[in-house]
């Protein structure tokens, strides 16, 4: 493995290694609102909620869900978008030693359906707009707990009267709140305890839970914070959803140093600019397309982000000439990095003050490892400049995938956590990515896997088989371009794909390209050639 060079580039702010604070995500929690309880926590709707009021709610939430017979270790999912709401459920959840599962809101029934099963769900907390679409899944699951709520539940324009009346069963989270139950101190679990379930995609098969525990989302705020100077004057805008691992630890971030949201429920690029107008937003964490929406908007010049201190990038390569357009709008820094679901979020980047280096994610974050192993094996160590599979090793890796332990043994060996992405490492140490062992799509920073389009594609009647491969995108970086070879007799359109992938898939994964072809290219033993197709 390569020498810990790149320590010489961090900021002199910045130690080698870190002490973490103790205790689970809750108990930092609770000790932060102690510190700052009238401070403003988060923004939502121009509604401002302090961290006193946040505890309140959180602890009478987890007062009602233990009423309701919900105990530690049970996982609840948490589909709810970027609010006030998903803070609550998710501390109160942390208190009662649960685990929350995440899922986006506008997911597909299949999806909706796959993740309660899979993950042995008990209960669910989700947002009434969306019930429709949950309803019908619901019926066919054993979920004892079922909770939804309304935008403004808590929110200073809440009022009794809006309250949704779902179906018998059903639960309001302001109505449990405002009930309360039997008072109840915090579950006795250990930092090292499972805390979260996000869903990432794989090559082959359905999506894997990665299961993180309190000790991963601890050590990667306080990694990332410190990185990024943070402290209890930062006010964050959060663009990204906080169900998603990226916005989440954007949430811990804040939430462990006393600093301030700005939920951003939905990424609308004049919304988003009139926030950090009125609110004057020091911390930034996006995608690069984000950033490209702010240098393209005609009317940009309208808006002050000058308060804007930091920014981060990931999820998909940041080109140089996006970084200094944005820097020169704003006046910050804007950094790359590279993190992944399984290291529960970013463990490189580059210096916030030190060498930037186009091209590069930058260098590990304190505590942590990165090298480069070789291809066939994984087994050797490979020199500067050499390209391999990156590999890490880091306190904020993943503990498994849950219930998948032949996944979690191929991925993690001998404490190691093989990105299944290839790239190389210069002499100062700066990482470079050149290529995605896995065929990984990243389209507007969402991480799209060919299989899991190929397996719903392939459902409709009238596929006889399919390849989906990235393409690249000026705007979304890479695009999803599938190729469909109808059965014999049928008509299909463009059309009727993407109406069938809509109903069936989340929109980022919705081909935008769509070919029809008599036969796919395939290798002697029958696989199909998917570099012939990009060629």
């Amino acid at each position: 493995m390569e020498e810990k060079t790149w320590t010489k580039h961090y900021d002199s702010r910045v130690p080698q290694n870190l002490t973490f604070p103790d205790g689970t995500l809750y108990d930092i929690f609770q000790n932060i609102t102690e510190r700052f309880a009238e401070k403003t926590a988060a923004v939502f709707l121009d509604g401002i909620s302090t961290y006193r009021e946040l505890i309140n709610w959180t602890d009478a939430f987890a007062e009602a869900i233990a009423a309701q017979g919900i105990k530690k270790g049970d996982r609840i999912i948490i589909s709810l978008p970027s609010s006030p709401q998903f803070i609550v459920a998710y501390f109160a959840l942390m208190k009662l030693g649960c685990i929350a599962v995440m899922l986006n809101p506008l997911s597909p029934e299949r999806e909706i359906f796959f993740k309660i099963k899979d993950s042995g769900a008990k209960g669910i907390i989700g947002f009434d707009m969306f019930y429709d679409s949950f309803s019908t899944v619901i019926q066919k699951t054993d979920l004892e707990l079922i909770i939804f709520t309304g935008v403004f539940d808590l929110h200073p324009l809440y009022s009794p009267e809006n309250i949704l009346q779902l179906d018998p069963g059903v639960l309001n989270m302001r109505n449990m709140i405002d009930q309360g139950g039997p008072k109840i101190e915090p579950v006795d679990i250990s930092p090292d305890e499972p805390a979260v379930i996000i869903y990432t995609g794989g090559t082959t098969g359905e999506p894997k839970g990665v299961l993180q525990s309190h000790f991963n989302h601890i050590a990667n705020a306080w990694t990332m914070t410190t990185w990024g100077k943070m402290n209890e004057d930062d006010i964050g805008m959060v663009v990204l959803p906080l169900f998603h691992g990226f916005g989440m630890a954007v949430m811990n971030c804040l939430m462990i140093r006393g600093g301030s949201l700005v939920l951003v429920p939905k990424f609308d690029i004049e919304d988003m600019l009139k926030q950090f107008d009125k609110h004057h937003a020091t911390i930034m964490v996006g995608v690069p397309t984000m950033y490209t929406a702010v240098n393209n908007f005609p009317e940009k010049e309208k808006y002050n982000l000058s308060s804007l201190r930091v920014a981060m990038s990931g999820g998909a390569p940041l080109s140089l000439s996006i970084k200094k357009e944005f820097e020169a709008f704003t006046g910050c820094t804007l950094i790359e990095g590279l993190g992944l679901t399984e290291s529960t979020c970013a463990v490189c980047a580059s210096p916030c003050e030190g060498l930037y280096k186009e091209g590069s994610v930058g260098i590990p974050m304190s505590n942590t490892l990165m090298g480069i192993k070789d291809l066939e094996t994984g087994d050797k160590w490979l020199e500067t400049g050499e390209s391999g599979e990156i590999v890490i090793k880091s306190p904020t890796v993943m503990m498994e995938y849950y219930k998948n332990p032949e996944a979690t043994s191929e991925t993690i060996r001998d404490g190691w956590l093989y990105t299944g992405d290839i790239g190389k490492v210069d002499k100062d140490g700066y990482f470079f990515i050149l290529d995605r062992k896995k065929e990984m799509i990243i389209a507007s920073g969402f991480n799209v896997y060919p299989s899991e389009v190929e397996n719903i594609l392939q459902s409709h009647p009238d596929v006889l088989e399919t390849a989906v491969i990235g393409v690249p995108d000026e705007y979304r970086g890479e695009t999803v371009k599938a190729y469909i070879v109808p059965k014999s007799g049928t008509s299909l359109t463009e059309e009727q794909i993407i109406e069938y992938c809509r109903k069936n898939m989340q929109k980022y994964m919705v081909p935008k390209i769509i070919r029809f072809c008599d036969n796919l290219p395939k290798s002697p033993i029958g696989k199909i050639l998917k570099r012939e197709l990009k060629d």
